[in-house]
């Protein structure tokens, strides 16, 4: 596993923030989800993060502890970060 762990923002209509997840399902990555429309503490954590406030937001720590964070649901850099060969 190339990475410590995998946190998505996202919101409860979000129709991406869904596809994403899915998407995550489907390939057996374990993410927390954080709606971000339910915890303001959390919306504003992952405006200083990613510097704007569409979601999803994809924080991937790595193993050496650095976060890439991931603005809309980019499957190629989302797999290249992940490892999964589609």
């Amino acid at each position: 596993m190339p990475y410590k762990s995998v946190t998505v923002y996202s919101t409860v209509v979000c129709p991406y923030c869904k596809i994403e997840k899915q998407w995550l399902d489907k390939n057996d990555i374990k993410y927390k989800n954080i709606f971000i429309d339910e915890d303001e503490d959390a919306a504003d954590a992952m405006i200083k993060k990613s510097k704007q406030m569409g979601v999803p937001v994809t924080v991937i720590v790595t193993k050496d502890g650095k976060e890439k964070v991931i603005v809309g649901f980019d499957k190629p850099e989302l797999s290249k970060m992940l490892e999964i060969k589609e």
